[in-house]
């Protein structure tokens, strides 16, 4: 299976879009799942590395 979500914040990828990975996981290793920044004028600049951690935790 292949997921698709779109975010375009920090706070967005912190408050739903983590939670949300986790659990996928969890329940279906083998997922695939797509991460889609989109521009917004309030990001850091640093969510793509953010979430690039996320794979090794």
């Amino acid at each position: 299976m292949e997921i698709f979500i779109p975010a375009d914040s920090p706070g967005e990828l912190a408050g739903w879009v983590r939670p949300l990975v986790d659990k996928l996981k969890e329940k279906a290793p083998q997922i695939k799942i797509n991460l889609m920044i989109t521009p917004y004028q309030y990001a850091s600049g640093m969510e793509i590395e953010v979430t690039r951690q996320w794979l090794y935790h």
